[in-house]
C-alpha cells in the first residue's frame, strides 16, 4: 500500500478515519478497534466502568488587594462565597493538573454562569494558557468531574478508564452540553488531544438531510429564476 498517497487524501471527517487508519496503519487500526471492543465488551457484560478517583478542585482568588490566597479547595471557596467575603466579581483560578497548572483568571461569574451553583459543579472555563483544552466527564454517580487537562484525560482512556458511552464535554461546554464519547472520536484514536468531532457529535436530528432539503430547494428556485428571463419564457 503506498501510504504516502493515502496520507495525502487523509479525510477530514472524523467518521472516516477508521477507515483511513485501515488502510494506511493497518497495525494501529487494528489497536484502536480492540480498544473500543474491550470497552464495548465491558458495558455489554454490565461490568462497572472503571473511572479514575475523581480529584479534590483546588481554587485561588485575588483579594480587594490583588494579594492572591490559596490554595483552597471548593469546600473552602463556598464556605467563603456563603460568608461573602468573596462575590462574583472575585477573580479566581483554577488548578488542572498534578503540576498546578491554572486556568485563566477569570470571576466567579464567569467560572459559574448559574451563580447559586458557585462551587457546587464543574465550572465553565476557558483554554489553559497554550491552548491546552480542558475537559469534564460524569461518573457512575451522576456527577460531573473535572476539569481535566487533555493530557490527562486520554492518559486515563489508554488506561481503560473511559468506554464509547461516557459522557464528556469540553470544559467551555455546559452540562447540557455532554455528550457521548464515541460520538467525538468514533475510532478512539487522541481520544481528548483534540476537541473531536463536534459538528458531528451535536448535529440535531435530520440536520443533514434538512441541509440537503434546503440546498435543493435553493438549487431549483435557481433554475426557476433562470428561465423566467429567458426569451419568450412562459413557465
Amino acid at each position: 500500500v503506498n501510504t504516502k498517497a493515502i496520507a495525502s487524501s487523509k479525510p477530514s471527517n472524523p467518521f472516516d478515519e477508521l477507515d483511513f487508519l485501515q488502510q494506511a496503519q493497518p497495525e494501529k487500526f487494528q489497536k484502536t478497534l480492540e480498544l473500543w471492543r474491550e470497552r464495548e465488551r465491558k458495558f455489554l457484560a454490565g461490568e462497572e466502568e472503571k473511572l479514575p478517583q475523581p480529584k479534590t478542585r483546588i481554587y485561588f482568588y485575588w483579594d480587594k488587594n490583588g494579594v492572591r490566597l490559596g490554595p483552597l479547595t471548593e469546600a473552602q471557596m463556598r464556605a467563603r462565597f456563603e460568608q461573602r467575603e468573596v462575590d462574583s466579581q472575585t477573580k479566581i483560578s483554577l488548578a488542572v493538573d498534578e503540576d498546578q497548572k491554572e486556568a485563566a483568571k477569570e470571576t466567579i461569574q464567569e467560572y459559574f454562569p448559574e451563580i447559586q451553583n458557585a462551587f457546587k459543579s464543574a465550572p465553565i472555563i476557558k483554554e489553559v494558557g497554550g491552548g491546552t483544552l480542558l475537559w469534564c466527564y460524569r461518573d457512575d454517580n451522576g456527577v460531573i468531574q473535572g476539569p481535566y487537562s487533555a493530557e490527562q484525560m486520554y492518559n486515563w482512556f489508554q488506561d481503560g478508564f473511559f468506554n464509547a458511552d461516557t459522557m464528556v464535554r469540553l470544559s467551555t461546554q455546559k452540562d447540557s452540553e455532554l455528550v457521548r464519547l464515541q460520538k467525538l472520536f468514533p475510532d478512539g484514536s487522541g481520544a481528548f488531544l483534540t476537541k473531536g468531532d463536534q459538528a458531528g457529535a451535536y448535529a440535531p436530528p435530520g440536520a443533514v438531510a434538512a441541509g440537503i432539503a434546503a440546498l435543493s430547494d435553493l438549487h431549483g428556485a435557481r433554475i426557476q429564476a433562470s428561465r423566467s428571463r429567458m426569451p419568450g419564457a412562459s413557465f
